[in-house]
């Protein structure tokens, strides 16, 4: 949504648009052996002269590896496929008809919530409205496993809707805390 309802001259616009070219960049190139007529045409569409196929590999910079930025996503695409859990939940008892419909509260560890407290959730979590909220005490909640290698595991501290005046959209609340073994 960034590329397309900010502002021509925003910042998350122009880092999207820049982080979708780099990509572009890698991938054309690696995929073009396998895919040689569509990276070709797609090489040509952004107005290259030559052939992909006469392109070298790029080689990605040392000062790309960011290892407390990979760590800080790790634990936000956690949180997120807690949430998605929850809002499955949601959609499957048709107390939502889409993600969209929901305002999410999530509850976090304060350990976790310094990390990710400049995330807006909304966005990635795809939902109308997200709020992040410092978990007060300890939750009896339950576990979520999110795929059979148990590399992710979340727990949801409670998951209810509250129907607002207008009844418009659905309310939700959840807990995530790593799950340790």
């Amino acid at each position: 949504d960034t590329i397309y309802c900010d502002s021509i001259n925003s910042k998350n616009r122009r880092s999207a648009r820049t982080l979708l070219n780099y990509i572009f960049e890698y991938l054309v190139r690696w995929l073009a052996p396998s895919l040689s007529f569509t990276c070709e045409e797609a090489w040509k569409a952004r107005g290259n002269k030559s052939s992909i196929h006469l392109e070298d590999f790029l080689i990605t910079q040392d000062s790309y590896c960011n290892q407390n930025l990979n760590n800080k996503w790790s634990k936000i695409k956690q949180i997120r496929k807690v949430i998605t859990a929850a809002l499955e939940k949601k959609r499957a008892e048709k107390i939502i008809g889409s993600s969209l419909e929901a305002h999410i509260d999530i509850y976090l560890e304060e350990n976790i919530y310094e990390i990710v407290k400049d995330i807006s959730f909304d966005e990635v979590a795809i939902s109308s409205s997200a709020t992040l909220k410092t978990l007060e005490k300890k939750s009896n909640g339950f576990k979520v496993d999110f795929d059979f290698k148990r590399l992710t595991r979340g727990i949801l501290r409670h998951i209810f809707p509250v129907l607002p005046i207008n009844q418009s959209s659905t309310f939700a609340s959840f807990y995530y805390r790593p799950w340790k073994d």
